[in-house]
Parts: structure tokens; sequence; C-alpha cells
């Protein structure tokens, strides 16, 4: 149930912790970001949490898609600049939690497309 969640969203946040959602739901075969859900932006806009965009690459070849084991290798990760909830911009609607989901993910994806153009792993199609 929403409120449940938010109530402890709220909680951890008294206590001085962070949490850590992956919008996407699952993780990519070939590198793309697939489109993100908005449930959590919304929870994020109600709780006048900021959210934090993270890109991570190289996990696909770490852990790949439908398999439960893990190989060596190596990821890399960047923190991008939080985006605030509370400056007004934001309200607690499905339409601005897709929005506020598609800004986040515009910033992953940039960062990622980057990385795998870089290390020629993008996809060609």
């Amino acid at each position: 149930d929403r409120d449940g969640i938010l109530a402890r969203w709220r909680d951890l946040l008294k206590q001085g912790l962070s949490l850590i959602v992956f919008p996407e739901g699952t993780r990519s075969p070939d590198g793309r970001v697939a489109r993100f859900k908005a449930g959590s932006f919304l929870l994020a806009i109600e709780a006048g949490l900021p959210v934090v965009p993270i890109s991570i690459d190289g996990t696909r070849f770490v852990m790949p898609k439908g398999q439960l084991t893990t190989s060596p290798g190596a990821a890399t990760l960047a923190v991008h600049e939080p985006i605030v909830t509370t400056d007004g911009s934001w309200h607690p609607t499905i339409e601005d939690a897709r929005r506020l989901g598609s800004r986040v993910h515009d910033v992953i994806e940039r960062q990622v497309e980057a990385w795998e153009r870089a290390a020629g792993t993008w996809p060609s199609s």
C-alpha cells in the first residue's frame, strides 16, 4: 500500500538513511536503459525527497540477464546532481512522476550511452 511505503520512506530519512530504487525493474540485456516505472518517482515527490540519478555500466557482463551467477568484471558508476522535488516544479500527480522519471532517465541514459560508445559496446540497431 502506497501510504505504508511512503511512511516507511519517511522513517528511513528520519534515521539518516538513503533509499536506492531501480526504476527499470530489470537488468538490460544490451546496455540500453529501459523505460522507468513512475511509482518510485511519485513517492519521492509525495515525500519531498531529492532524487539522485546514478548511472551504472558494465554489470550486464558481470551478471547477465536471465542468470543467477556472477562472473568477474568491472562496473562503472557515476553519481549525478540531485533533483530537488520540493522546489514547486513537481506535484504528486502521475504526470509529474512520469516527467521526473523521464528527466532522471535522460541523465542516466546519456551517461551510459557515452560509456558504451567509448567502449565500442553500444548496440548498433
